[in-house]
């Protein structure tokens, strides 16, 4: 087996607990969401109420009125910036600084979410304790 094949089989395990921990939940409120609160099934009687409820469609109005205004409004300030900043003026590099900053915010909270998922009172820790693999959270690695 080649160094692809590896690779490929080292990420198995990974790619069949997230294909699980993203799956097993959709499918589950799937489920719920075909019943009645008794737990009767009750098929699709239940998204025709919502989508034929006047709160529903005005909420969706609403919805979409403030995301699409909220776009038009940053894609006309982002333009009217980008073109801003082609041009040379005192204090660029702290402006370009500034606009610039925002960009490792994704690998931060990705790096916050792996310390909640992996920490000794994190997800995997507790999952380990309710299946019986550890006696508790301090005994997690």
């Amino acid at each position: 087996m080649g160094k692809r094949g590896l690779r490929a089989l080292a990420f198995a395990p990974l790619l069949l607990l997230m294909a699980a921990a993203y799956t097993l939940p959709v499918l589950s409120n799937l489920m719920k969401s075909l019943q009645n609160e008794r737990g009767e099934y009750v098929g699709l009687k239940n998204y025709a109420d919502v989508l034929s409820s006047y709160y529903f469609l005005d909420s969706l109005r609403f919805t979409l009125r403030i995301a699409l205004v909220t776009t038009v409004v940053a894609m006309v300030i982002a333009v009217i910036v980008a073109l801003a900043l082609r041009e040379s003026f005192i204090g660029k590099k702290i402006v370009l600084f500034l606009f610039q900053y925002n960009i490792c915010l994704p690998h931060i909270v990705a790096a916050m979410m792996m310390i909640m998922l992996l920490s000794q009172m994190g997800i995997v820790s507790s999952l380990c304790y309710h299946a019986g693999l550890t006696s508790g959270a301090n005994s997690f690695p």
